[in-house]
């Protein structure tokens, strides 16, 4: 019988039960929308041994293992003991009573800033809040740390665009379905006014960076609890945060994953960490390894970091600080990541991207993407040094309009211009290019070094070539570009350079970090071609064409 004619048949006792069912289920999903926090729960480690029924599961998943002590684990099935680690074990330690400071230290996708966001909006709910006393109770956690009522509790990202992407989302993930939000996701501080009294005030270290001078954005009114998401850059940002906390001896929290390695800001913080000594009071590390992780596929993970220098594999499966050193591309083979030139498809979208120079070479790489593969093809370059802008302008123009109806003059002379308007209007008659001047597709964004802010301006005004300007961000163009390095499951990558492109190869097999500057993503060796790729992948990562992974988690 099919369940719609099954209907027909049910007692009207059955009838009066489905109904209650349905409005019980209706209910609980309201009670879920307006009180989300209510519901969320961390996850913990699964037996890799011991299967259990998962609906919907794209990969293996195992018998959820019980909580001994330290990092041990016990599958309650087989009973095997390892050693894991858990986001609910890391969520108590963080909520200890007597923590002032408390670090997580995560690998990629493993919900560091999930659990961030949670603790934030906890302390703004306040520890008698409903939601707060059955999230406790879901998670086994001891909310003494939380103040009983209602508080104001800072969210504070690296800018005000890494708040909009990845820690703003997860806050409003947990907030309460009737919360205020003013200028949320605006460039600039935000706020989230919850009901009965909570404020989360969205913030960026970014405020800090030359408010020495001037007023300083930390300080102001008293906050219940702090979250820094990833390493915050400018020391005194936190000093600062903590003075706020001084009435309500409320606690900080800083979740990151050390791609940095040991900056001064780690070593002046967990420096008893490096050591191998004792934490001082009040102060707490956990750690979480996305390995561990049930929700996601950790041979996937792995092998997406395959390519990656080893110390940033153990940043970003384990959270480990670790130091870059030796190659940048220490997993570099031709084999794989060079091929024969040759002319792209005319349906692959173009890019470019520019490094400037004078004395130094002046870089423009071409990029074609294969979006049916999602795979970035360099399939040209201009490199030289001691030209003057026109000169670039005019190799620029020379590879990408047409060589049967080009004219003559010189870039930017007034019959240049003309050709380029006609070109622009398809008024020009060539059987080559149809009348668009153009020797292939036009680029769609050309990413170019903000900082030559005057050549870009040159290079649109006086030559036709209009730039955008490019994140220079070094570790997020760091991530960016490993990201397309990375193998998918057929072993193939997400970027190709083109043999003619031997500047750029020559780059890429020498480049080494700065010992000295390590922590800051610094290189030594000629960087200018490679500089282009980080723009352009980043850009594009951006911008949505593949490749686009949530960096925070």
């Amino acid at each position: 019988m099919q369940p719609a004619a099954a209907l027909l048949h049910l007692t009207t006792s059955d009838r009066a039960i489905l109904t209650r069912s349905r409005a019980a289920a209706a209910e609980l999903d309201l009670l879920r929308r307006r009180w989300p926090l209510a519901f969320a729960a961390t996850w913990q480690p699964e037996c890799p041994r011991c299967p259990r029924a998962v609906h919907g599961a794209r990969w293996y998943r195992g018998v959820v293992l019980d909580y001994l002590d330290g990092a041990r684990h016990q599958c309650p099935s087989c009973g095997a003991i390892t050693t894991r680690t858990s986001q609910r074990v890391a969520l108590r330690a963080l909520l200890d009573p007597v923590i002032r400071s408390g670090y997580l230290l995560g690998g990629n996708r493993v919900g560091k800033t999930e659990v961030g966001a949670m603790l934030i909006v906890a302390f703004s709910l306040g520890s008698e809040h409903p939601a707060v006393i059955r999230w406790a109770r879901v998670n086994g956690l001891d909310t003494a740390r939380i103040q009983p009522e209602p508080g104001r509790a800072w969210a504070v990202g690296q800018t005000f665009a890494a708040f909009r992407e990845y820690l703003g989302p997860k806050l409003v993930k947990y907030l309460p379905g009737e919360t205020a939000y003013r200028a949320w996701g605006a460039n600039g501080e935000s706020e989230a006014v919850l009901p009965g009294g909570g404020v989360v005030i969205g913030k960026a270290i970014e405020q800090a960076r030359g408010s020495s001078a001037g007023k300083n954005p930390f300080e102001g009114a008293a906050i219940v609890a702090a979250l820094f998401d990833e390493e915050p850059q400018i020391r005194f940002a936190v000093d600062s945060t903590e003075m706020r906390l001084v009435d309500s001896r409320g606690p900080v929290y800083n979740t990151m994953t050390p791609l940095s390695g040991w900056t001064p800001y780690l070593v002046s913080r967990l420096g008893w960490y490096q050591k191998g000594e004792t934490p001082p009071p009040g102060v707490v590390l956990a750690q979480i390894h996305g390995e561990d992780n049930p929700h996601i596929d950790a041979t996937e993970l792995r092998r997406r970091l395959a390519r990656q220098p080893a110390s940033v594999q153990r940043a970003r499966l384990r959270g480990e600080i670790t130091t870059l050193e030796g190659r940048v591309h220490e997993n570099w083979d031709r084999s794989i990541y060079v091929v024969p030139s040759f002319n792209p498809p005319s349906d692959w979208p173009r890019f470019g991207g520019i490094d400037f120079g004078t004395r130094v070479p002046f870089a423009h790489l071409w990029f074609a993407l294969d979006q049916r593969a999602d795979v970035l093809h360099v399939y040209r370059e201009h490199y030289q040094a001691e030209w003057t802008t026109r000169q670039h302008a005019d190799a620029i123009w020379r590879e990408e309009t047409c060589p049967d109806c080009r004219p003559s003059a010189e870039v930017g002379s007034e019959r240049w211009w003309e050709w380029m308007f006609a070109a622009n209007d398809h008024r020009i008659k060539c059987d080559t290019c149809g009348g668009t001047g153009r020797r292939e597709p036009e680029i769609v964004i050309r990413w170019a070094d903000p900082e030559g802010l005057d050549s870009r301006l040159t290079l649109n005004s006086e030559y036709g070539i209009a730039t955008t300007p490019a994140n220079k961000d070094r570790r997020g163009t760091f991530d960016s570009l490993w990201d397309r390095f990375a193998l998918d499951a057929e072993g193939k990558p997400g970027i190709v350079i083109h043999d003619c492109c031997v500047e750029t190869i020559r780059e890429i097999e020498n480049l080494v970090w700065d010992e000295n500057r390590r922590a800051e993503f610094e290189t030594k060796g000629d960087d200018h071609a490679h500089d282009v790729l980080r723009y352009v992948c980043h850009g594009l990562r951006r911008a949505g064409y593949g490749r686009v992974e949530d960096a925070s988690e």
